[in-house]
């Protein structure tokens, strides 16, 4: 109840130092989980997280369990009014030596909704392509629970390997992956798939995933700004 009224910020430090505490003892032997993806997310070939919050210009990292922090970030990517879902990400331990991060660091700025597309498509490529320079490899992938949208980034030391939306398809770049090729005909490739064909794919997270470190809820600059969304996620 504090903490949908008033945020963690805004609770006394015996009620902060008692929801550390149920983190911390949930998070003891925490076995990854199946994700569900609606959104968008950043995957990175490295377990320094503190250079993927350097990088994506995070901070004030706060250690939840990998359950927190996912509904974390499916609870702020369907928040359809305000600016929660801009406030903070999640940034996952390393699985099998990929960080993952999920939300949306910037907001996109435009006069209508192709405008904003226009924005995020430009966004997404950017900053896939500037974190391949300092990681070597990055992968931005978003996926729909509610209309079939999918899209994929892929750069490597600074160049964009492959870029897809399935929803403006003609703005494509590279040629398609192996993993696309099978499903070309049938036309059913989506995020996930690639996903699972390199790096790592959230929605079969499970025991047989390899986990290093722990996760986090960290602020953007919109967070920095606002502070932490109030809620119990």
């Amino acid at each position: 109840m504090l903490l949908e009224l008033v945020g963690f910020d805004g609770m006394d430090e015996q009620d902060r130092a008692a929801i550390r505490r149920l983190i911390e003892i949930k998070s003891r032997g925490e076995v990854p989980e199946p994700m569900h993806l609606c959104g968008s997310w950043t995957a990175v070939p490295t377990s320094d997280q503190a250079a993927v919050l350097e990088a994506f210009d995070l901070s004030g990292p706060f250690p939840v369990t990998m359950h927190l922090g996912a509904h974390a970030w499916n609870r702020d990517n369907h928040e359809w009014f305000g600016d929660d879902a801009y406030r903070r990400m999640y940034v996952t331990p390393a699985f099998d030596g990929w960080t993952l991060v999920f939300g949306k660091p910037i907001q996109p700025e435009g006069e209508s909704e192709s405008d904003e597309d226009t924005a995020m498509a430009r966004q997404v490529q950017q900053g896939t392509r500037r974190l391949s320079e300092r990681f070597g490899e990055a992968q931005w992938y978003g996926a729909s629970c509610g209309d079939g949208w999918t899209s994929w980034c892929i750069a490597r030391d600074g160049e964009i390997v492959r870029y897809y939306d399935a929803f403006d398809t003609a703005d494509a770049i590279g040629d398609p992956l192996p993993v696309e090729l099978p499903a070309v005909e049938e036309g059913n490739c989506d995020s996930t798939d690639v996903a699972a064909a390199l790096p790592v794919n959230p929605e079969k997270l499970g025991p047989q995933t390899p986990v290093q470190g722990r996760a986090v809820l960290a602020l953007t600059s919109r967070g920095r700004e606002r502070g932490m969304p109030t809620g119990s996620v």
